[in-house]
C-alpha cells in the first residue's frame, strides 16, 4: 500500500513537471528544463497545500480563495525557479494547470469506461 502511494506520488510529480515544462516552452520562458520543472512542481504543491489548508476553515469560499491564492503564489515559485517575469510564470502555471485538467478528464473518462463496462458485464452474469 505504501509503495503504491509512493509510486502514484512520483508519477504525479513527473507528469506535473512535464506539464509545467510544456507550459514554460509554450510561454517561451528562457532556460527551461525538466529538473527545474520538477523542483517548481514539488515546491508549488507544498505552497498550494498550505494555502488550501489555511483557507479550508472558511468552507467553500475559503477553499476556492485558498486555491486561487495558492495558484498565484505557485506562480511566484515558478518565477523564482525559472528566474523569469511574473507574467511568464503565471502563464506557465496556468498552461500547466490546463494540461493537468485535460489529463485528469481523460483519465476519469478511461476509468469510468473501464469500470463502467466491468459493472455492466458483472450485472449481465447475475
Amino acid at each position: 500500500m505504501v509503495a503504491a502511494i509512493i509510486i502514484l506520488f512520483l508519477i504525479g510529480l513527473l507528469l506535473g513537471a512535464l506539464f509545467l515544462n510544456w507550459g514554460a516552452k509554450a510561454i517561451d520562458v528562457e532556460q527551461q528544463n525538466y529538473v527545474k520543472a520538477i523542483l517548481a512542481t514539488l515546491v508549488g504543491w507544498v505552497v498550494l497545500l498550505v494555502f488550501s489548508l489555511v483557507f479550508f476553515s472558511l468552507h467553500f469560499v475559503g477553499s476556492v480563495l485558498g486555491f486561487i491564492i495558492g495558484v498565484l503564489v505557485q506562480a511566484l515559485v515558478v518565477r523564482a525557479v525559472y528566474k523569469t517575469t511574473y507574467g511568464k510564470s503565471l502563464g506557465t502555471t496556468l498552461v500547466a494547470w490546463f494540461f493537468t485538467l485535460i489529463a485528469e478528464a481523460i483519465l476519469a473518462l478511461l476509468v469510468s469506461l473501464i469500470f463502467g463496462l466491468s459493472v455492466v458485464g458483472s450485472l449481465g452474469s447475475m
